[in-house]
């Protein structure tokens, strides 16, 4: 309870605590309705994690790709080069850290957002997917034992 109720805190801190800062820009991407949250003009992720360790700045790409992925087709959606991403550490005593990232080539994440949702519409097999990552990803993996993943982390 006392973590659901920091990560609650640190939110309404982004949404409310300095008045006009936050805002929903409301977008469209092909078939998809995307709602992203600008904080002080950047698009912004708040997540929550149970990881014992603070992720390295350095690392972020490779330790937790499915955040940094996310922000950057919300960034390309924004149309942003710079995001940033919150994360709480709930194992940590209510700490959290603030990443902002800088995306360079916003075109070719627009490039492969576009390319994702062709397979996903043209019902191509899971198997033409990217890959979850990191592998622990696909025991999560919406497409179950379908997924391409599943082979891969099973072996």
């Amino acid at each position: 309870m006392q973590n659901r109720g920091f990560l609650d805190l640190l939110t309404d801190a982004v949404w409310y605590g300095t008045p006009g800062a936050s805002k929903r820009l409301k977008t469209v991407f092909g078939t998809i309705k995307a709602s992203i949250l600008l904080f002080e003009t950047l698009p912004t992720l708040v997540r929550k994690t149970e990881r014992k360790e603070m992720l390295l700045r350095e690392r972020l790409v490779v330790d937790a790709p499915y955040y940094t992925d996310r922000l950057a087709m919300e960034c390309a959606l924004a149309g942003s080069e710079k995001g940033r991403l919150i994360v709480y550490y709930a194992r940590l005593a209510d700490k959290f850290m603030v990443y902002d990232i800088w995306f360079r080539d916003l075109d070719a994440v627009r490039a492969e957002m576009q390319r994702r949702l062709d397979l996903l519409e043209g019902g191509e097999p899971a198997a033409a997917l990217p890959m979850c990552e990191p592998d622990w990803m696909s025991r999560v993996c919406d497409f179950g034992e379908a997924c391409a993943c599943r082979e891969v982390s099973t072996s």
